[in-house]
Formats: C-alpha cells, structure tokens, sequence
C-alpha cells in the first residue's frame, strides 16, 4: 500500500497515535516491531499499521546489515595516491640515462640513477598490486581491462630492466646494455600508457585533448 494510502487512513486516532509512537521510537533505536507490539492499531487498520511499519523497517535494513568494508578494498583506495611515483620515477630514469653518458667516469651519477630506478621500480609493483587490490571493488571494463594489463607490463617491464642493468657489469657485456635501454625505454612508454588511460577511468574519454 503506498504512502498516499496511508495517510488517507491516518484521520483514525488510534492509527496517528501508533504511528507517531513508532517513529519517535524509532529515532531513538528501537526496532519498529516493538513499537507496533507496545500500541496496537484497531483490528481493522491493523494491516495498514502493520505495512506501514515494515516499509520503513525494510527502509533502515541496508543500512544496519551494510558489509564492512574489507583489508583488499582499502589498501586499493591508496592506488591514486601510489602511482604518482613511479610514473615520475620510471619517467625521469631514460633522461638520467642520457645524462650519464655526458658524465661518463663518474660513479656517483652511475650510483644515483640506479637507486632513482630502483624507487620506481619498487613504485610500480607497489602501484599494480593495489590497482589489482582497487581493481576488484569496481565494475570491470574494457578500459579497466586495459589499464590493468599496461599497469602490470610496466611493472615488469621496470623489474626487467632493474634485473639488466644489473647484469651489465660495468660495460663487460654490451648486449646487457644494449637491453638494458629498450627495456627503460620501453618502461617509459608504457608508464605514460598506463597513466592515460588510468585518468581516462578517473576523468572521462578525452580528457587531455577533450
């Protein structure tokens, strides 16, 4: 029975009487039914009180039986705030890189860059892990799709380049190198991927150019 009907059988006193009991019960936490059970409506109103009552019961469910929020879903809201770092970091690294050319013999710049990428490595499987953890919360879309699958090739994009540069062993073997850079390179590319299409789930399709 709607509201409407309700209010067209409220003109009986003991209706208004029961109703207002119940609501003011109510507001201070007592369960409807206990309500209805303390101030009886008339034998034949009873089953209009009585819907009255449940609607809004049902009404206060979702918000009294609402699932706790899980561990998962809130290390995932910290994935807006972890991505910013690699993506700075992951960036910067390829232009250290040409900078370390021009500052060839010094092994403070050599250390510096390493430990520059090492920062953005850790950031970036950080970042793939809570946007998997964040991932999971939401609605999955083609976008979301996409923008997960470049998240975790730029994590292992930047582990693989870590696991080269390492391998080099101060310009003994070339090939390392050699891997060493398209690998960093490649990282970039796809760091700046991961990032357009990370903003276009937060702020809209065509948002740089829109």
């Amino acid at each position: 029975m709607s509201k409407r009907d309700v209010t067209g059988t409220a003109c009986a006193p003991g209706i208004v009487a029961g109703l207002l009991a119940a609501l003011a019960l109510m507001t201070a936490g007592v369960p409807p039914a206990r309500a209805h059970t303390n101030h009886p409506a008339p034998p034949e109103t009873t089953a209009v009180a009585g819907e009255s009552v449940h609607d809004h019961a049902s009404a206060a469910v979702p918000a009294a039986t609402a699932a706790p929020v899980g561990l998962t879903e809130r290390l995932g809201r910290f994935h807006p705030v972890a991505v910013h770092f690699p993506v700075a970091l992951l960036l910067l690294v390829p232009l250290l890189e040409i900078g370390r050319r021009l500052a060839a013999g010094n092994p403070g710049y050599d250390t510096a860059v390493g430990l520059v990428l090492a920062a953005g490595v850790a950031g970036a499987v950080a970042a793939a892990l809570l946007g998997l953890a964040a991932g999971g919360a939401e609605e999955t879309t083609p976008l979301l799709v996409r923008h997960r699958a470049l998240g975790l090739e730029t994590a292992a994009a930047a582990v693989l380049a870590w696991v080269l540069r390492g391998a080099r062993r101060g310009g003994e073997r070339p090939w390392a190198r050699r891997a060493y850079l398209a690998v960093l390179w490649l990282a970039a590319l796809l760091t700046a991927a991961t990032g357009y299409f990370g903003a276009e789930l937060t702020h809209g399709a065509g948002h740089l150019l829109g």
